[in-house]
């Protein structure tokens, strides 16, 4: 069954208007545009070796000052008798109001059957928590992951971060605005490479335009809006200093920035953006847009070693691995 944004709208627990406001700020004012022919992504080899996948559900990660009992859990899909495995850290998305770990199991029950390791957290949610709060969680997360991983067939010395919307925008911000992961005690040099998958990389205002025609003639109605003010406040700076895109710098970790084919209207051009600015800096960056796929399908359809996100996310692992690494950290 398919999962996404507006199925969570319907769904989810809380406030109907809580789950109003995330529809509309994904529906209404990110509808997607016009279709547009996108060529496939060259095949990688799916590995030759598949695992059965294991499941370690409900692991508390954070059990300090504000802990809660859902949000600070985690869940682990390991290949069943690995040893030493790549590493993804995959943090859900929903808007920073909603979605939840379990969303994600199919991808990542896939990428533990193809030899990796997937940690996927929760973390506190809108209007428990505004930002930063999202960004410490996943930065928590992670320095679980370092610390315990190697019970679970990982190795501490490949870990990746993975993120779908909301939390392709957090795995960016960890990885670029360093302050997170120190003060978690993580060097960010244990990131090895950073996958945002139809993330967010600008916090601020967007243009919004709507024509309407009418017997009497045509109404278009263009305004500024900042969709994200709820979860970041209106002020410019605070903004800015939530926007990976404001701390890109040499020497960041590589990245494969995935879009979608139907991706939400802002995105695209975001991406394009984020990844002028790291190669700028000389960092290493790949672009992938995912044919016929939208914001949701193009990670919860991603259940097959074929799939094009599947093989992308394998292939840049195996790039930047000790075994294989074709684009370093601070390479081209």
């Amino acid at each position: 069954m398919r999962k996404g944004l507006l199925s969570l709208g319907l769904s989810a627990s809380g406030p109907l208007a809580l789950r109003l406001g995330a529809i509309l700020m994904g529906v209404g004012l990110w509808a997607g545009g016009a279709a547009r022919a996108v060529e496939p992504p060259p095949a990688a080899k799916a590995p030759a070796k598949t695992f059965e996948a294991e499941e370690s559900a409900g692991l508390t990660y954070y059990e300090g000052p504000g802990a809660h009992a859902v949000r600070h859990q985690l869940d682990v899909f390991r290949p069943k008798g690995a040893k030493d495995r790549p590493v993804v850290l995959l943090a859900p998305g929903g808007a920073w109001m909603l979605g939840s770990k379990e969303l994600y199991s199919d991808v990542a029950k896939c990428l533990a059957q193809h030899g990796v390791v997937v940690v996927v957290p929760n973390y506190r949610l809108w209007p428990g928590v505004r930002h930063p709060g999202h960004a410490q969680d996943v930065a928590r997360a992670l320095a679980w992951t370092c610390k315990n991983v190697t019970k679970y067939g990982g190795s501490p010395e490949q870990i990746f971060l993975c993120g779908h919307s909301a939390g392709g925008h957090l795995v960016a911000l960890l990885a670029t605005d360093e302050s997170y992961l120190k003060a978690e005690g993580v060097s960010p040099k244990v990131v090895k490479g950073v996958i945002p998958v139809c993330g967010v990389f600008r916090i601020g205002e967007f243009p919004v335009g709507f024509v309407v025609d009418s017997p009497v003639g045509t109404l278009d109605l263009r305004a500024m809006v900042n969709p994200f003010g709820i979860i970041f406040g209106s002020d410019p700076e605070g903004q800015k200093k939530a926007s990976p895109l404001s701390h890109v710098r040499p020497g960041l970790p590589p990245f494969l920035i995935v879009n979608a084919d139907y991706d939400l209207r802002p995105l695209p051009k975001m991406s394009e953006d984020f990844c002028a600015a790291l190669k700028k800096c000389h960092c290493g960056v790949r672009q992938l847009k995912v044919a016929s796929r939208n914001h949701e399908s193009v990670i919860f359809d991603a259940t097959e070693a074929s799939d094009p996100l599947i093989r992308a996310i394998l292939e840049f692992i195996e790039e930047n691995t000790p075994k294989g690494a074709t684009a370093r950290r601070g390479g081209s």
